[in-house]
């Protein structure tokens, strides 16, 4: 049995080879590397072929800029390994993730795997806060145990990202569970939420195997782009769908993000890279108010923190200047 490692890369010349090597120095060899160059502009290209040259274990497929989600899905596609995981470009495996991984599974199957992982933080000036997240080693036999503990894993950061587990790659497959394309914000939660509703064998690992890494500089969840705001919706309406048979407090905790992303949505308008006019501003809110799963969702949901408190009482009496005023105020805190 090996395992495929799935990296979609775009525009990460600085980085990719720290992500690649620390493939190349898995304690284990019984490993592929899949690299989608998902059509970058930079020298990532070149980088990629050069590994391939020197290991026949990395395949490297040149796509057109797709995108992450078309990305993921085109490694699945090519996975031959019995499981696949995914990694990050500018992310790292553990030296012993592939060994860890390979010896959890020798006697019996999991659909999914879940395993610890650490966030490194670049704080500036080449210093760095690392925090680790690990779970209690369990095993669960049927879907409905798995959801039990769904709220658990939730709160301690596991269910929303596709690199900290490892997944069957015949389960991917079998029930045709992919990345939804076209949409560039939380594409791995919706793609996870698709594997949660179904899977019967899950199994936690204690172990740290993944370095997650945050760094100082823009985010795509923090840059303005006009059209995020229809990805969060179909983000929202998508999660909806496939938790809406689960317990309430989950559908809550869905409705709960959403104010929390249209949140960072308007903070964005008044981030450097916006352009919008102020009346160009309020138009956007006015549409924002006036969305229909915008307004089922604050009538429904029960906010789990002031700010969506706040957020979420603006939007119900529409008050237009007051939601871009916090949207000010958010981004001269962040300076």
């Amino acid at each position: 049995m090996f395992i495929s490692i799935i990296i979609p890369v775009y525009n990460n010349e600085k980085y990719l080879s720290d992500s690649i090597n620390s493939v190349l120095q898995q304690r284990s060899k019984d490993w592929e590397l899949i690299i989608v160059n998902d059509g970058s502009t930079d020298r990532t290209g070149k980088i990629c072929d050069e590994y391939a040259k020197k290991d026949d274990r990395i395949k490297v497929i040149h796509t057109q800029n797709y995108g992450p989600a078309d990305a993921r899905n085109i490694g699945i596609q090519n996975a031959n390994g019995k499981y696949c995981i995914f990694l990050d470009s500018d992310d790292q495996l553990d030296s012993e993730a592939i060994s860890a991984l390979s010896f959890a599974v020798i006697i019996e199957d999991f659909e999914i795997v879940f395993y610890g992982y650490s966030h490194n933080i670049d704080t500036g000036q080449n210093k760095w806060k690392s925090i680790e997240h690990s779970l209690a080693p369990q095993k669960y036999y049927t879907n409905k145990e798995f959801k039990e503990i769904y709220s658990e894993l939730s709160t301690q950061g596991f269910t929303h990202p596709a690199w900290n587990k490892m997944f069957l790659t015949s389960f991917l497959k079998d029930h045709l569970i992919l990345f939804p394309s076209g949409i560039f914000i939380s594409e791995d939660y919706i793609f996870n939420l698709t594997a949660y509703s179904l899977a019967e064998r899950v199994l936690t690992l204690e172990e740290v195997l993944y370095h997650y890494v945050s760094r100082n500089f823009g985010s795509i969840t923090t840059s303005f782009r006009l059209n995020k705001i229809k990805d969060i919706e179909q983000v929202y309406i998508k999660s909806y769908q496939l938790m809406k048979n689960w317990q309430s407090v989950h559908l809550n905790k869905i409705n709960n993000e959403f104010i929390q992303n249209i949140s960072v949505y308007i903070n964005s308008l008044y981030s450097a890279d916006c352009d919008l006019s102020k009346k160009e501003k309020k138009n956007l809110i006015f549409k924002i108010i006036n969305n229909e799963n915008v307004k089922k969702c604050i009538y429904e949901i029960y906010t789990n923190n002031l700010r969506n408190r706040i957020i979420t009482s603006l939007l119900k009496i529409k008050k237009v200047s007051l939601l871009l005023f916090t949207g000010k105020v958010s981004q001269y805190f962040r300076r």
